[in-house]
Order: C-alpha cells, then sequence, then structure tokens
C-alpha cells in the first residue's frame, strides 16, 4: 500500500469500507518468496502480457481479475471455479502467485496438487494435519491431469461439499478444453456439477 494513495491515505480501505482497487493492485505486483513453492516459481508473475496477443483480453484479463478479486474479498469470497485451458498457458504460474500472495498475507493455504494426491491425502491417516487443511482452508487449489479418469469428477464433488460446509472455495485448474472433459465424463457428472460457483456448485470457463 502507498502512504500517498488518494483513496484510502495508505490505509487499504476507503472511506465507503471497501477495499482501495489501486493498493491491492500494488500488493498483487509484490510476489514475496513463499514456503512451498518450487524455486522457478518464486517471485513469478502471472502476467497476460506474456500470453499470445489473441489470449490477453480474454483468458488473460479473466484469471488477472479473478486474482485481484479473491485477494481484495478474500474474507467473504465464496465461489467454486473449473478453469479450462491450452497447456502451458500460465495456470501453475498463476496458482503459484496467488498462493505465495495468500500465504504472506497469513492464511493457511494447502500446497498446489493434483485431484488424485488430494484424493489420497483426504483418504489416508498418515497426514491428518495437511488432510484438515484441505478440508477446511479457505482457499484450495487443484490441478486436474490431463489424462482425465471418470472417477476424478465424483471427487470433485465430494471436495467441493466437504469444503463448503467449513466456508471455503476451490480453484480447479485443467489444461484442456471442457470438451475434453465432457468426452472423458462417461456419467455426465460435470452436467449436474457445473453452476454458478455457489453452493456444491463449479462454474466452468472453458478457454478454447
Amino acid at each position: 500500500m502507498s502512504e500517498s494513495c488518494l483513496k484510502c491515505s495508505g490505509t487499504g480501505i476507503m472511506a465507503n469500507g471497501e477495499p482501495c482497487p489501486d493498493c491491492a493492485k500494488e500488493n498483487i505486483k509484490m510476489i514475496p518468496v513463499a514456503y512451498g513453492v518450487p524455486a522457478q516459481y518464486q517471485g513469478i508473475k502471472f502476467d497476460k502480457s506474456f500470453l499470445p496477443e489473441k489470449e490477453q483480453k480474454t483468458y488473460g484479463t479473466y484469471m488477472e481479475e479473478l486474482m485481484e478479486t479473491i485477494v481484495n474479498d478474500f474474507a467473504f469470497y465464496q465461489k467454486n471455479h473449473l478453469i479450462c485451458s491450452r497447456l502451458n498457458s500460465g495456470k501453475t504460474v498463476w496458482a503459484y502467485n496467488l498462493y505465495s500472495i495468500l500465504t504472506s498475507k497469513g492464511y493457511d493455504i494447502p500446497p498446489l496438487k493434483d485431484i488424485v494426491e488430494v484424493r489420497n491425502i483426504l483418504n489416508s491417516y498418515t497426514d491428518k494435519e495437511l488432510a484438515q487443511l484441505y478440508s477446511t482452508a479457505r482457499c484450495a487449489l487443484i490441478r486436474i491431469p490431463k489424462d482425465v479418469q471418470s472417477w476424478m469428477f465424483d471427487t470433485m464433488s465430494y471436495i467441493i461439499e466437504r469444503r463448503v460446509r467449513s466456508n471455503g472455495f476451490t480453484v480447479f485448474m485443467y489444461a484442456g478444453s471442457e470438451s475434453d472433459l465432457k468426452l472423458a465424463d462417461r456419467y455426465e457428472r460435470l452436467k449436474y456439477l457445473k453452476g454458478s460457483g455457489a453452493y456444491n456448485t463449479v462454474y466452468v470457463k472453458s478457454f478454447d
């Protein structure tokens, strides 16, 4: 935050009680070193300008605005997402970027893992503390592997329901399109899981 900010006078909160948009953007620019982030991702910021030009105004803008919204309203944010985009489009950079910002603010966020690993953690009694974190943390970031299996949709539903009971939200990321997911969803679980992202639904945003 800047002490010279004319909107919030450096407090981060404007007179109407809303977070200051200018200072929030400054906070996102500063990527702190975070425990649990691989060395090659330390200090790296998701920046839509590094994307192909045709993706900057759609996918790039969406991801930057989503991060800003989550950071600004983290204590009250409550929307589950499934983001589908091509391989190597920066989803992992975005996830570690968000993870670093949130953990630097003192929030306990589980590490970025894929849904197979998360299922094993939740079903195991070997690391109860990590299983508890995946169940109760305000935010969890989970990857869907490229090789999608039909059981993963039931696991997504299970994770969402479990986390919603603890007032948490989940962001799933998939390196492919929604059409690819539908081909793997032989029991059409995603069709019934898809919605606004509120309650036990997930908001699907696909960038083909």
